[in-house]
Parts: structure tokens; C-alpha cells; sequence
């Protein structure tokens, strides 16, 4: 299996550790950001991928604008995007209308996380990845 890596970007610090923990825990590398301000540069620069995202960020650019910005750029344009909230039907809004703008690979995952659930997401969203490949 090649190793994947996930950027988990989130403002929530015990969010990150436990993906942090969690994601290492089955073989993947984790890079985590605190705010979506200074996450586009690097993971646009160095895609990761899949990239977790959180939707609340105090004093920050909307994260739905990290998502979209990842969707528009050239290099991170398939990258698989899983959006994450506590407000599942905020999360399950802006997902759909990220998808009736014709964004792709893109999925919710709503917090609190169940670990079932949420390494299932990872690895559809990395395996739509594997089909892709030549």
C-alpha cells in the first residue's frame, strides 16, 4: 500500500491532535494547519492527498473558500476535500452547494467522529484517488 498524506486543516487544536493520532495510527502522514489562511500556499505548493477541513475558523477566511480555492487551482484541482463540523446540517449545506457547483470529490464528515466512520471516509476518498491513477 503507498503511503498517503492527509492535510487536516481545523481550528479546533484537540481535533487536530486526535487525527494527528489517529490518521498516524493507520499508516497515514498528517500534516495539520490551525488556520486556513496559511494552509492554501502549502498545500497548493505540495498537495497532499486528501485534505480534512474544518468549517469554523474565529477571525479567519470562510474555510468553504479553502475548499474552493483548492477545487479552482490547477495542482489540487482532484484532490478529495472532506469537510467537517460539528452542525451537521450546516456541513451538509455547504457540501451540497459545493457539489451543485460542480465540485468533486468532495465528502462530510460530521464531528463528534466515529472511528468507523471516519477511516471509511479516508479511504473512499483516497480510493477514488487509486482509481484515478494511470
Amino acid at each position: 500500500m503507498a503511503t498517503h498524506s492527509i492535510a487536516v486543516v481545523d481550528a479546533d487544536e484537540a481535533f487536530l491532535e486526535l487525527m494527528r493520532e489517529r490518521l498516524g495510527a493507520a499508516g497515514y502522514i498528517v500534516q495539520t494547519f490551525a488556520n486556513p489562511d496559511g494552509a492554501y500556499a502549502l498545500l497548493r505548493n505540495e498537495p497532499p492527498s486528501a485534505a480534512i477541513v474544518g468549517l469554523q475558523f474565529p477571525d479567519c477566511q470562510p474555510s468553504i473558500d479553502l475548499a474552493t480555492a483548492l477545487k479552482l487551482h490547477r495542482a489540487t484541482r482532484g484532490l478529495p476535500v472532506i469537510l467537517t463540523s460539528d452542525d451537521a446540517v450546516r456541513l451538509r449545506q455547504y457540501v451540497e452547494r459545493l457539489r451543485h457547483r460542480g465540485v468533486t470529490a468532495l465528502w462530510a464528515l460530521p464531528k463528534p467522529l466515529d472511528p468507523a466512520t471516519s477511516l471509511r471516509i479516508f479511504a473512499r476518498a483516497l480510493g477514488s484517488l487509486e482509481r484515478e491513477a494511470p
